[in-house]
């Protein structure tokens, strides 16, 4: 039941994305909602900087808080990171990291981190991460 969904969730987000190519780059798409309670956040991929290299992609996403979220510099409404996908190894990372004090990446930065080693996660079949992995290979795909 947990693979059937995780297939019919690739499949449902794949072919939205699919759908919006054609607008401008560098446009957030909203996928969805994600998070839970508190960190209940709108879910948005660039798929204007969808970026390939072989087997890697590397893919935007931008969380957009329901609620404001707090960290050691301050609080923030919204975040933005850089994904790295090993399409082939069923492996991802997460990069670069930027929270920012408003909705949508706007205002000013709190904080920002720059990945320098960041150590690949191995993905489960029927985790929620699979789901991603597999979107940002089939957009690799063309």
């Amino acid at each position: 039941m947990k693979n059937q969904f995780i297939v019919l969730l690739t499949s449902l987000l794949t072919s939205y994305l699919f759908t919006i190519t054609n607008s401008v780059a560098n446009d957030w798409k909203y996928v969805g909602i994600s998070g839970l309670s508190y960190g209940e956040y709108n879910l948005y991929v660039d798929i204007g900087k969808l970026e390939k290299h072989d087997n890697l992609v590397v893919m935007y996403e931008l969380h957009s808080f329901k609620f404001e979220q707090f960290a050691p510099q301050g609080g923030y409404k919204s975040q933005t990171q850089k994904w790295e996908y090993d399409c082939k190894n069923m492996l991802l990372r997460a990069l670069d990291k930027i929270l920012f004090s408003e909705h949508m990446g706007k205002g000013s930065i709190v904080s920002k981190r720059e990945a320098k080693t960041i150590d690949w996660i191995g993905i489960n079949p029927g985790e929620a991460l699979e789901a991603k992995w597999r979107v940002a290979c089939e957009l690799a795909k063309g």
